[in-house]
């Protein structure tokens, strides 16, 4: 990772002045593929605190940190793990399975 910030910074000035101004940049490292995708999508939503409260919830779920599994539970497990009513619109967009396609990103059937 540092090797690739120090690449970015040579290609650009404003990029490379800002860690000499403020300290070294934390890295926020999240878990790979689908786990680090969801991850990501939760922390956008609200403050990081509230996102790690919720994360740690989510993760314990069995099943959650798959795409299959994640559409196997139902709204009331997504509320108790902290995902509230209001991002309900947002799980109609989740993958779905495509036939002879595998998974993909296609709006849930009404």
């Amino acid at each position: 990772m540092r090797a690739a910030l120090t690449t970015l910074c040579a290609l650009d000035a404003d990029l490379a002045a800002i860690e000499p101004r403020c300290g070294a940049l934390p890295w926020r490292r999240r878990p790979p593929g689908f786990p680090g995708l969801l991850q990501a999508i939760t922390a956008q939503q609200i403050s990081n605190q509230a996102a790690h409260a919720i994360w740690t919830r989510l993760r314990a779920l069995p099943g959650a940190l798959t795409p299959q599994g994640l559409l196997m539970l139902d709204d009331d497990a997504l509320r108790g793990a902290g995902l509230s009513r209001r991002r309900s619109p947002t799980r109609a967009r989740w993958p779905r399975p495509a036939p002879a396609v595998g998974w993909t990103w296609m709006p849930s059937p009404a």
